[in-house]
């Protein structure tokens, strides 16, 4: 299915094969894969491994997925972005080897902050950190489309990584963009051949335009998180009385198709009127906001309750108007037009008062982020150490490949799988919450030794 002249990374290490590697225990799984945590026999280097089952992406018909996101992610170089170390495959799996970061993701970190939010000092180096990454995506022609708390990991040395690129799509580049340090090197975004094109049923005919009509027939494509989503249909929205419509095309090559995290998902995208750049704009606003307050801002009884917010409603903002609120509520204009980024990219979001103070250029070689987590040690002779595979069959024993329509069609495990898996992430936690020594909130005065920049 991949080959590996598909890749445009030059530190791509070739050659390997799954049994090449320790698989030490999962990591997560989710709507494409599992990932594990495993290192390098002959080094014991950890890495993180993503591994797709063949038969789960083909019968889901998710090939371009995992060319799209083989691509991008061949083509990052940047701190806050992971580097793919190698990708291969066998009979029946697809592998990819990237990054390990053993801080975890942002949605547990936050889960264990006093009263499950973060300090405004602590969210504005996040958001800062996010911003950039973001804004080195889109120089390089690609929208995100999918940030989110747990696709925010955190490295070994306390800054952030962006993780998670297979609803990523890439767009031409702009055409007064100039290349610029440790961006990739201009280059026109790919053309899909047209026979894997007509296996994506919930495509119409190239990823970067869909006929809207189309899009509003299918059920669109939503990425799974920790948080219950479903399939969304955004007929079921279109045409309620009191939903803003979103405005008029932005001023670029536009994407139709729908994806997202349902308590994420921009206006445009529920409208279906296409989307662009400002989509990630917005979705940095939800993500702020859940960093500073603790929820996301238009959260519902219902997938429809939430939609109608999404469209209609104001984010609340508890206690006194800040610099942080100003920022958030321009970033969730409900028109893509008018948001914050979208004249001015990610310059106008970093000149914000809220960033007031931030050194750009130096924010990654900050010596003290919020938190770092513990060295990783991994003892083997004490662990128990077997092959990636088989630890894939170990922890989803009862995967299977449900017989229905590609548009709703899911990989899903029976319910005592499920159910034993849950318990099994419940147990990590506890033993993480029960034994970390690590404050995740910093006092008053080590908040201003970390942040005095800011």
């Amino acid at each position: 299915m991949l080959s590996r002249s598909d890749s445009h990374g030059s530190d791509l290490v070739p050659g390997y094969e799954s049994d090449d590697f320790n698989a030490l225990k999962r990591l997560g799984y989710g709507d494409m894969g599992t990932v594990f945590l495993a290192t390098l026999r002959n080094t014991g280097q950890p890495l993180a491994m993503k591994v797709m089952n063949k038969e789960v992406v083909k019968a889901r018909h998710n090939q371009y997925r995992v060319e799209r996101e083989l691509e991008i992610l061949s083509m990052l170089s940047h701190p806050f972005t992971p580097k793919l170390f190698s990708h291969f495959e066998s009979k029946k799996n697809i592998y990819f080897v990237m990054d390990y970061c053993p801080g975890g993701d942002m949605n547990r970190l936050r889960q264990r902050q006093p009263e499950k939010r973060f300090s405004e000092n602590a969210a504005r180096f996040y958001a800062a950190e996010v911003c950039l990454a973001i804004e080195y995506l889109h120089k390089a022609g690609i929208i995100y489309r999918d940030l989110k708390p747990e696709n925010v990991l955190i490295q070994e040395d306390g800054h952030i990584m962006l993780t998670d690129f297979d609803l990523s799509v890439r767009i031409e580049q702009d055409r007064d963009h100039h290349h610029h340090p440790g961006a990739p090197a201009p280059a026109p975004a790919p053309q899909p051949k047209q026979k894997k094109m007509k296996n994506l049923p919930f495509m119409c005919s190239t990823p970067l335009s869909v006929d809207v009509g189309c899009a509003a027939r299918k059920a669109v494509d939503v990425k799974p998180s920790h948080r219950p989503t479903k399939k969304i249909f955004p007929s079921e929205m279109r045409g309620r009385k009191g939903a803003a419509a979103a405005a008029a095309a932005a001023k670029e090559i536009k994407s139709q198709s729908f994806v997202g995290t349902e308590e994420y998902v921009a206006p445009e995208m529920i409208l279906g009127s296409g989307h662009g750049k400002p989509l990630d704009w917005w979705t940095l606003g939800i993500f702020l906001y859940e960093m500073i307050y603790g929820v996301t801002p238009f959260k519902g009884r219902n997938r429809r309750e939430t939609f109608l917010n999404i469209l209609s409603s104001q984010p609340a903002f508890p206690g006194d108007w800040t610099e942080a609120s100003d920022l958030i509520s321009k970033l969730l204009a409900k028109d893509p037009t008018k948001r914050l980024g979208c004249q001015g990219g990610a310059e106008e979001i970093k000149s914000h008062a809220f960033f007031r103070g931030v050194d750009w250029e130096a924010i990654q070689h900050v010596a003290r982020p919020p938190w770092v987590p513990e060295p990783l040690a991994i003892d083997e002779e004490r662990m128990e150490v077997v092959t990636v595979d088989e630890l894939l069959k170990q922890t989803m024993p009862a995967t299977t490949i449900q017989s229905t329509p590609a548009t709703t069609m899911s990989w899903s495990s029976s319910k005592v799988s499920s159910s034993s898996m849950r318990k099994e992430e419940e147990e990590i936690d506890s033993r993480r919450s029960s034994s970390s020594t690590i404050s995740y909130e910093f006092s008053d005065n080590r908040e201003r030794d970390c942040f005095g920049e800011f």
